[in-house]
């Protein structure tokens, strides 16, 4: 089964196992949507800039996606990319937050909220009880537009892709974004963390990152 937008060709799916979702459209579609993606990532404001270091990632297989690299469908000529539930939600938290900064045309305010709109579907498709539990997080509850957003975002993705695939997983998103997000106790340590190694090391926090192995042997 399969949700289509109405007033473009996008569609979207849960992947089979429940990790996240995959996005299907057009050229233009998926050109159009990483159009908006990319004026959302580049406020050039300084507290902004590890929500934009984030907002690079989907954009990243937006633009594979709709240049070949991705899931191509011959039959329709449409291209499809796959993204994880964690990396999806914490992306619409800051496009959310970046609207207020940037000037937007109604294409992509249309683009946002199709984006967003998907996404529901997509959770309501793979598990309406899940699905309940998550709308308080689209969008909101996410801790973003700190210094901390992308590497917390690391952190809260490799708990979800470190657990066994299927609906209690999925279950479990709510409770994984409260745990990477204020006032949790586990992110307060991680932040007072993430400044001690800052002070001790000398680097900036943009050149910080997290690796996360279980990336590389994901069961979509």
């Amino acid at each position: 089964m399969r949700n289509t937008n109405p007033t473009t060709m996008l569609e979207v799916h849960p992947t089979k196992h429940g990790t996240g979702v995959e996005f299907i459209g057009t050229y233009n579609d998926l050109a159009s949507l990483y159009d908006t993606m990319t004026k959302l990532s580049m406020t050039n404001i300084e507290f902004l800039s590890e929500d934009e270091r984030l907002l690079t990632i989907i954009p990243y297989d937006l633009r594979h996606a709709f240049q070949g690299d991705r899931e191509v469908y011959k039959n329709n000529l449409t291209f499809g990319f796959k993204t994880n539930w964690i990396t999806l939600l914490y992306t619409i938290a800051c496009l959310r937050h970046h609207q207020n900064y940037i000037p937007l045309t109604k294409i992509d305010l249309a683009n946002l909220l199709v984006f967003e709109e998907l996404t529901e579907q997509a959770m309501l498709m793979y598990d309406p009880r899940g699905h309940a539990a998550l709308q308080p997080f689209i969008g909101m509850r996410i801790n973003i537009g700190t210094q901390y957003t992308y590497l917390a975002h690391r952190e809260a993705a490799n708990d979800f892709l470190s657990m066994r695939p299927g609906k209690i997983r999925f279950r479990m998103i709510p409770k994984i974004l409260m745990r990477w997000s204020a006032p949790s106790p586990t992110y307060t340590r991680f932040c007072e963390g993430v400044d001690r190694y800052i002070k001790e090391s000398g680097y900036s926090i943009s050149n910080i990152d997290r690796e996360i192995p279980a990336e590389e042997k994901i069961i979509w």
